[in-house]
């Protein structure tokens, strides 16, 4: 499971990953590993909040960028909500860029 990262001026902001205590309880549960460095925020972005699909994708173009841990397999991005999805294409955009087979949503 790999842990949706926010840019770092959002952490800061906020001082914490809202999504990141769930992670953990939820791979706890699961016996399944959460990677907090395999996916790096490297661009900053506006809020998703209120925005459609196409305008989001856009919003999140090469906000992600995956380590060189990224192996072929199957990967769970972890987050605190998913609405149109666009945080976790560009997240599986970045994975799939260094050889991550398959990837999949689990808010």
């Amino acid at each position: 499971m790999l842990l949706i990262p926010l840019h770092q001026r959002r952490y800061l902001g906020w001082g914490f990953n809202q999504s990141q205590s769930t992670s953990q309880f939820i791979g706890t549960e699961l016996s399944l590993p959460l990677d907090h460095q395999c996916l790096e925020r490297n661009k900053y972005s506006h809020s998703q909040q209120g925005l459609n699909r196409s305008v989001g994708l856009k919003n999140l173009h090469c906000a992600f960028a995956a380590s060189v841990k990224v192996k072929d397999g199957t990967y769970i991005l972890m987050d605190d909500v998913m609405t149109t999805g666009a945080t976790m294409n560009a997240a599986a955009l970045a994975l799939k860029k260094l050889g991550a087979r398959n990837s999949m949503p689990g808010v």
